[in-house]
């Protein structure tokens, strides 16, 4: 037991260098605004990496019926986990993209057509295309 505990340690300085360095990477190239989803989705990975290592330190003294029970029940909550944390971020995502675009970084000038109105809104040109500027 002390090889797997020294495992999960060794596994999870792995992860963390990794989001360090995706980190580093995404912020080279510029592309902060992902940042914040790299976050997440490695975050995810160690809630579930860590609910899975405790599932299995748990098993070590079971019966293989048990094991059986707890295997499949450790599946279902595992799936369960990762659809709540999809749904949270699906949520959280889309309360950002409903709030004024301010998730995108980039600021683009518009003219509302015969009513002279001007002014600047954060968001790239894709997102600006869908937005219906009419008054």
């Amino acid at each position: 037991m002390k090889e797997y505990i020294t495992y999960i340690k060794s596994h999870c300085r792995w992860i963390l260098s990794v989001a360090i360095l995706g980190v580093v990477v995404l912020w080279i190239l510029d592309w902060t605004q992902h940042i914040t989803g790299w976050l997440w989705g490695m975050m995810t990975y160690v809630v579930y990496f860590l609910y899975l290592a405790f599932q299995t330190y748990k098993m070590k003294d079971a019966t293989l019926d048990d094991v059986k029970r707890r295997v499949w029940i450790g599946v279902m909550s595992r799936f369960s986990l990762i659809v709540l944390l999809v749904g949270i971020s699906t949520q959280i995502l889309h309360d950002v993209v409903s709030d004024g675009n301010h998730y995108c970084g980039h600021t683009i000038s518009y003219t509302v057509t015969g009513h002279g109105t001007t002014g600047d809104s954060k968001c790239d040109g894709r997102r600006a295309r869908r937005i219906d500027w009419s008054v």
